[in-house]
């Protein structure tokens, strides 16, 4: 009985050891055929496995908000885990005991999350917790907040509020929607970090738009950056969000798609964007009288439309009224520890392949 090694499967020939009538191929060879066709047979399993797991729906990170809070305390923003597909929400976290209030945008590193939000007035005076929106580097297993840092003070203005992140080769994103006392309102930002992943400093990059509520993702489908501002549908003219687009978030300013009132008509004001691999694109509303605040959407960027797809209300804490940020989960590869071939996992151990 021989033993062959492939990375970490074993197998065994049938062969007898101590048989040299049977032996027509010299042993050596025999190893390296045998070798060969396991090799081969892994290979195909691995990619079936492999491909199957991108036929799946994509998993999305989001944020149910809260109405505005005056006080010291109150209930919390929560981060959710999405399934595409199915509707179903997965994990659920909240930040109450970290006081904040409002989240604005999520964006996923494939080691962290990163969450633009407020906090309620802890300070019992200042205006500052409420306008002053931080950028929080959360642990995406247990929801703990790692590191948290105000970035008005790169910027040179007195507060910002980062109302859209996204993560993109290596590097995190926003824009910047600060109201007063500031002449960046409607720029992306680089929020730059350090080899701990912690934000360390913000540049200014291309215009985006002069109301951004805001949605902002990479398709990596076509190469061009999507974001939203306030604008009208066209007529009967509703309240909604305009989409621009641009090749480089740092460096060209956006433009917009569609000329006047030509905002995505079905939904309201756009607080979220996301595209899947494909191209396909989910959006999440904070604001619409006409529309649902608690579903997700589809929306035809071509076309301008957007269709509901799932009221996630009834798997949110009753103190969600809308939701705000939306980004794809990151998916991370383990290391390989022997042969080139190795299974991968997320970065919460969990296997890469469902069940």
């Amino acid at each position: 009985m021989k033993c062959y090694f492939l990375s970490d499967m074993i197998f065994y020939s049938a062969k007898p050891q101590n048989s040299k009538a049977i032996d027509t191929v010299k042993p050596h060879e025999e190893e390296q055929e045998m070798k060969q066709r396991l090799s081969v047979l892994f290979f195909s399993l691995f990619w079936l496995g492999f491909a199957g797991e991108f036929s799946h729906a994509e998993l999305f990170w989001g944020g149910g908000g809260v109405d505005w809070g005056t006080g010291a305390s109150g209930p919390s923003s929560v981060v959710y885990r999405l399934d595409s597909n199915t509707g179903l929400i997965d994990k659920t976290m909240s930040f109450e005991s970290y006081d904040w209030m409002w989240i604005n945008g999520i964006a996923d590193s494939g080691k962290y999350l990163y969450i633009s939000h407020n906090t309620y007035n802890i300070d019992g005076g200042s205006y500052m917790d409420t306008h002053d929106f931080k950028i929080a580097k959360v642990d995406r297993c247990s929801g703990a907040v790692l590191s948290d840092v105000s970035i008005s003070g790169f910027l040179g203005q007195g507060f910002s509020q980062v109302n859209a992140l996204d993560f993109h080769d290596g590097n995190l994103y926003g824009v910047d929607n600060v109201t007063s006392n500031s002449t960046l309102r409607g720029y992306a930002l680089q929020m730059h970090l350090d080899q701990n992943g912690d934000v360390v400093n913000s540049s200014v990059g291309a215009f985006v738009g002069p109301y951004p509520d805001c949605g902002l993702d990479f398709n990596k489908a076509n190469g061009l950056w999507y974001a939203t501002s306030w604008g009208y549908t066209p007529p009967p003219k509703k309240e909604g969000s305009l989409l621009f687009t641009s090749p480089d978030i740092m460096s060209t300013n956006f433009t917009q798609e569609g000329v006047g009132n030509s905002a995505v008509s079905g939904i309201g004001m756009i607080s979220g964007l996301a595209f899947s691999k494909t191209g396909d694109c989910f959006a999440v509303s904070w604001y619409g009288a006409d529309h649902s605040a608690t579903s997700v959407y589809s929306v035809d960027v071509t076309l301008r439309t957007a269709t509901p797809l799932y009221d996630l209300a009834p798997q949110l804490p009753s103190s969600v009224t809308y939701l705000d940020g939306l980004a794809d989960v990151n998916m991370v590869r383990e290391g390989c520890k022997k042969g080139p071939w190795r299974c991968q996992a997320r970065d919460d151990g969990s296997p890469f392949k469902t069940k």
